[in-house]
């Protein structure tokens, strides 16, 4: 699962930081939050779920007040999710083991479908601009940096020759829109990447139906900008069922 929001960094980088340091302030009521407070999409999350906190009014207090930012900031959300159990069926269905067996795999396929979403918006919109993509530091660097990279390449060089295997030839490529390097942040220091990550427990747990998650899901709804589209390879068992069914009954016809 992957979730990203887009900033214009000179207009409402400041605003959404300060916003975020103000929902902790009147969450808290003007209190210092305790020693081993993470601002956390999971943390907040589980505390509700387990509902022994003694900060549980305080953490769903929280919560709305974080998920209203982007609203109240027109700010965008995307995100792009894989169902893991449909990815590893469908790779093992079709003999790819090296795609299954690739730990980091699903990670790059929900990295890329939520880069391009953003960077068709950002085309259409404002063609001659380009997006500084900021993501949290950690074990997942290198696997997010190969995936800018692809996507470069397939923009630049790949996409064409595909459409045009497929008779619909493009007449140029479209260079990505998102510069050519991933800046790395410690999200333990960065507002804004906490946030990102609030929202990305949110909408992980709306995708999986969880109850718990629905009022908070609704103050977010609105700036989510692929709302209602489901995890890649959910499904999968049945869709690939059905692909054998169709094919087995045409050799049939054959005969």
């Amino acid at each position: 699962m992957v979730t990203a929001m887009m900033l214009n960094m000179d207009s409402q980088w400041r605003p959404v930081h300060d916003a975020v340091e103000s929902a902790i302030d009147v969450a808290f009521e003007g209190a210092s939050p305790p020693k081993d407070f993470k601002l956390k999409g999971r943390v907040l999350y589980k505390a509700l779920e387990r509902g022994k906190s003694p900060y549980l009014s305080v953490y769903e207090r929280l919560l709305r007040l974080l998920l209203v930012i982007p609203r109240r900031n027109l700010v965008p959300v995307w995100y792009g999710a894989v169902d893991l159990a449909g990815f590893k069926f469908q790779m093992r269905a079709f003999r790819q083991k090296a795609a299954y067996s690739d730990p980091h795999r699903p990670f790059k396929i929900a990295l890329e479908e939520c880069m391009t979403r953003i960077d068709t918006y950002i085309h259409a919109d404002r063609p001659d601009e380009q997006v500084m993509w900021i993501h949290d530091m950690g074990t997942l660097n290198d696997p997010a940096n190969r995936t800018l990279q692809g996507l470069r390449w397939l923009r630049k060089e790949a996409e064409s020759v595909v459409f045009e295997n497929l008779g619909v030839p493009l007449a140029e490529p479209n260079d990505s829109h998102i510069a050519d390097s991933i800046y790395f942040g410690n999200d333990e220091e960065s507002r804004l990447l906490q946030l990102v990550d609030v929202c990305c427990s949110t909408i992980t747990r709306a995708l999986r139906f969880d109850p718990i998650v629905y009022p908070f899901y609704e103050i977010l709804r609105g700036q989510i900008q692929n709302d209602g589209v489901r995890p890649t390879y959910e499904n999968a068992e049945r869709w690939i069922a059905s692909a054998r069914a169709y094919y087995a009954k045409k050799r049939q016809v054959r005969k």
